[in-house]
């Protein structure tokens, strides 16, 4: 089982997709539409980050994650079907980045069991092309005050802390 996958790897998800790799995140799996080679997101006055592997485009290619990033534009929410399908198991949480309101309505439908977790984000990102974003600031994640989003808020960023969700123990985190 994947610890997080990203459905959407465009400047928002790539971004994050980055946030995770270099906390230290072992397995971000990337899933879209399209085959884009390497991705690369280039900080303003960082070092950039190239993403490991490449994105996968056929959701009968991956099986279930215990997180799922859900990086679509809401409007696109329908067309991650497959992919929610194909990634989402009992135990899996959803956390969708996306504009807007109703995420749980519009997303829970499609997640079959897993848990869906709402967020609000804050990502001064730009994709020059398919292959490279252009990361202008410090990207950021808020959760609800809900079950499961307890250890995101004690991680601060748990994505960018490397914060691990086990199956079998209540989840952890490797903030100090």
């Amino acid at each position: 089982m994947s610890q997080l996958a990203l459905i959407g790897p465009g400047a928002i998800g790539a971004t994050f997709a980055a946030v995770a790799q270099r906390a230290g995140v072992p397995d971000v799996l990337l899933c879209g539409r399209t085959p884009t080679g390497r991705i690369t997101v280039r900080p303003d006055g960082g070092e950039p980050v190239a993403l490991r592997g490449e994105v996968h485009t056929d959701p009968a290619d991956v099986g279930p994650s215990d997180w799922v990033l859900l990086a679509v534009k809401a409007h696109h929410t329908e067309g991650a079907r497959r992919w929610l399908a194909a990634l989402c198991g009992p135990g899996t949480v959803v956390a969708v980045l996306q504009n807007g309101v109703e995420h749980e309505e519009r997303v829970a439908p499609l997640a079959g069991s897993a848990e869906v977790l709402p967020t609000v984000v804050w990502c001064p990102a730009e994709a020059s092309d398919r292959q490279t974003v252009r990361l202008r600031g410090t990207p950021e994640l808020a959760v609800p005050d809900v079950p499961p989003a307890s250890y995101w808020r004690a991680c601060s960023n748990p994505v960018a802390r490397g914060c691990a969700r086990s199956r079998t123990s209540a989840p952890s985190c490797g903030a100090s």
